[in-house]
């Protein structure tokens, strides 16, 4: 019989090292497969006294097998995003990298990075790659957020027309509780209920109010539905008016992406009070 069994890792061997979940959750999107991978050779070789490690530029590109305008570009990113330290070296010494803590991505920490990127020359495709990355930045979370979520149904609880039961329930525990033909439910009873009802009036028109308002910035509708369901008016004002002082080459992606995000835009760069002002 062949042998099918495996071997899973030992957590408490000492030939391995750890890197922060926050930086594959957040940072990832922003510092790309490459940043990441010259992160995990800076962590994998730091000193447990300091953070700090020395590898020459000879010994990380060749083992990354990445040439040295590359790890220079990557090196400005992961400082940029306050992920490193870089203590310069000499002729005869090499750089000391020092792994500092990880910070949580921002509103305010990507405007920063934004704002070194945006002083590359213009024909870097390292910038554009930078501006793109930032245009369409999410977190793991949201990403998860996403899934759909399954439909529960309790005893006795009639179904709308065209719904089902999630397929993980079971008709035989609770038989006779979903009607055959619920002749008996209104066609449109959420619809009737908030006819009815001005608060619910109120918030269609707001809802209605901010799609149209996102669809005007390129979103399309379905998108813009679903963000202006959850995203106040005054939020979705704020990020239109500070993408308005950034230079996007995708400014429906990073509007939706940071509507997502739930964070504030940061409200504190000159640009973005004189355009939310007018």
């Amino acid at each position: 019989m062949p042998d099918h069994s495996i071997i899973v890792r030992d957590r408490r061997q000492v030939h391995q090292f750890s890197v922060h979940n926050r930086v594959i959750d957040e940072w990832l999107p922003i510092i790309g497969p490459t940043g990441y991978a010259i992160y995990c050779l800076y962590v994998r070789m730091a000193n447990a006294t300091d953070e700090r490690s020395w590898p020459g530029y000879t010994l990380i590109t060749t083992h990354l097998a990445i040439g040295r305008a590359t790890l220079s570009d990557h090196n400005k990113l992961l400082v940029w995003s306050r992920l490193i330290h870089i203590e310069a070296g000499t002729t005869h010494t090499s750089n000391n990298y020092y792994i500092l803590d990880i910070p949580t991505v921002t509103a305010e920490l990507l405007h920063a990075v934004r704002l070194q990127a945006q002083a590359l020359p213009l024909n870097s495709r390292f910038r554009h790659t930078i501006t793109k990355r930032l245009d369409n930045w999410t977190s793991i979370q949201s990403l998860w957020d996403t899934r759909p979520k399954p439909q529960i149904f309790r005893p006795g609880q009639p179904l709308l027309p065209g719904c089902e039961p999630h397929e993980t329930s079971s008709p035989a525990e609770h038989p006779g509780s979903v009607p055959e033909h619920p002749s008996s439910v209104p066609e449109h009873p959420v619809r009737q209920e908030n006819q009815n009802n001005p608060k619910q009036q109120s918030k269609l028109t707001q809802v209605e109010e901010i799609t149209q308002l996102l669809t005007q910035t390129g979103i399309t509708v379905d998108v813009a539905a679903g963000l202006a369901e959850t995203c106040s008016r005054e939020l979705v004002e704020g990020w239109i008016a500070y993408a308005a002082t950034q230079e996007l080459h995708n400014r429906a992606g990073f509007l939706i992406t940071s509507l997502r995000s739930r964070q504030q835009p940061p409200t504190h760069i000159p640009q973005y009070t004189d355009a939310i002002n007018r």
